[in-house]
């Protein structure tokens, strides 16, 4: 608690920040008292499951964020008290030999995150946060929607106010109502969305349209009595045939290129003269142009401007140069 919650609230200098630090430190030495926190901490990683994820989840759910002072001094937090080596950020705090927890580390460490409280302890939060065999999750998984504005403004700056967030992970809704507040002028849509429960959810949250990854009816048919667009996934004609009987003019044809690509989409094309397509999966830079010169293309979705690397480094200036990229690739064509 203290790095998680004390130390980001306090606007002391570095010396009275230490001894404060000390000073709780001592009492969380003492011998005498039965420090429940500590028990969980060095023995026992369920409890921090039981007890220490609800609070963390908790966070989440009431603030819609998870500030980086936060994410990183608990990262710290864990990294002492479970002796993780994480030699890339620069710091090695072992637990020593008896669990003893001693004043020299807690101020080290303290020293450390005082001095690196920015970007330079990337390596070291996303290290910690993503150890999947402690927690059973990868918790930037959890906390990726505090990416979801810079993401959304280096999409607007590179000339594509549209976005499409996939429920994929528990950040989905919180990313979709950040980027409808922030940016009022984009469309924002969930993806991949599998039930009746996600479409309420993303439609709460603020989401313009609904894109599934296959067909399901009950899905297609609440969002047409809810009135909001509807994309369902299709890759064969029989997926086809049952949007057009519930009334749909455009689908998704996923996934594109193991499908049979823009060569299958014209081949489904020929008998349903009024649908159009959304093929996603496979798309990329170089094979874009060929699908949007068909004129039964309504769209294209791809994920290569958000690679997953890209994003956790934090390089949004690459995806906005990477947006640019397509939507010049866009214009040449239509």
């Amino acid at each position: 608690m203290l790095y998680a919650e004390v130390i980001p609230t306090l606007t002391l200098d570095k010396n009275d920040l230490l001894n404060f630090a000390q000073a709780v430190s001592d009492r969380f030495n003492n011998p005498f008292v039965d420090h429940e926190l500590m028990s969980i901490s060095l023995n026992s990683t369920s409890k921090w499951k039981a007890r220490v994820m609800p609070s963390f989840l908790g966070y989440i759910d009431k603030h819609h964020a998870l500030p980086k002072c936060i994410t990183t001094s608990f990262a710290f937090y864990i990294q002492f008290y479970r002796g993780d080596e994480l030699t890339d950020a620069g710091l090695v705090a072992k637990r020593p030999a008896g669990n003893t927890y001693t004043i020299s580390d807690d101020r080290d460490i303290l020293e450390f995150y005082y001095n690196h409280k920015d970007d330079s302890v990337k390596d070291l939060v996303h290290a910690v946060c993503t150890n999947t065999s402690f927690w059973g999750q990868d918790l930037t998984q959890i906390a990726g929607f505090e990416d979801a504005k810079p993401l959304a403004e280096a999409f607007c700056a590179g000339g594509l106010p549209c976005a499409e967030v996939t429920f994929r992970t528990a950040a989905a809704k919180e990313s979709i109502a950040i980027m409808r507040k922030e940016f009022p002028e984009m469309l924002v849509g969930a993806g991949t969305v599998l039930t009746v429960e996600q479409v309420d959810e993303a439609l709460e949250a603020g989401a313009q349209f609904i894109i599934s990854p296959g067909f399901d009816e009950d899905v297609v048919k609440h969002c047409l009595e809810k009135n909001v667009p509807v994309t369902p996934g299709t890759c064969t004609p029989s997926d086809v045939q049952k949007c057009y009987r519930l009334g749909l003019d455009v689908v998704k044809f996923f996934p594109a290129e193991a499908a049979g690509g823009l060569k299958m989409i014209k081949s489904i094309a020929a008998p349903y003269t009024q649908m159009k397509f959304i093929p996603t999966g496979g798309i990329n830079a170089n094979n874009m142009k060929d699908y949007l010169e068909y004129d039964r293309i309504l769209a294209i979705g791809g994920s290569w401007m958000v690679k997953g690397d890209i994003i956790k480094s934090g390089d949004f200036d690459k995806v906005e140069a990477l947006t640019k990229e397509a939507v010049k690739k866009l214009r040449e064509v239509r």
